[in-house]
């Protein structure tokens, strides 16, 4: 290791001592995420998700209530299909982010910058 390194170590870890962190601390805060992003990876369900995207979008009229539920509606049933069980922080993350991403997506389409939720960059809208 080089002195940098070294240096960057020590210090990383004096500032999580002075904070009362210590490294099992961070571990097991972080292993429950690094375990649910295997399962998403393993179970190629990144592309499934991003397809509710539309769904969650059609209910962003109603609030952000109807969002998350909308998103709710969606996301639970695909994991129980995949037989996937995530914490209830990951669940809310992503249900989070499929909002965000309906709005996003709503917001490109009617400032005429972006493709609607359900066409892919590059192509048009079916007639």
């Amino acid at each position: 290791m080089n002195s940098f390194h070294v240096w960057l170590v020590t210090a990383w870890t004096n500032l999580l001592s002075w904070f009362g962190v210590t490294e099992q601390k961070v571990a097991s805060f972080l292993y429950p995420i690094f375990q649910d992003a295997k399962q998403l990876v393993e179970k190629d369900l990144l592309k499934d998700i991003i397809a509710g995207v539309p769904a969650v979008a059609s209910a962003i009229a109603g609030g952000p209530a109807a969002a998350l539920s909308a998103a709710e509606a969606f996301l639970l049933p695909l994991l129980k299909e995949q037989g996937v069980e995530l914490e209830e922080t990951t669940v809310q993350v992503i249900k989070a982010g499929l909002v965000a991403q309906a709005q996003a997506s709503l917001d490109a389409v009617s400032n005429g910058s972006g493709a609607s939720a359900g066409t892919a960059p590059g192509s048009t809208p079916a007639a």
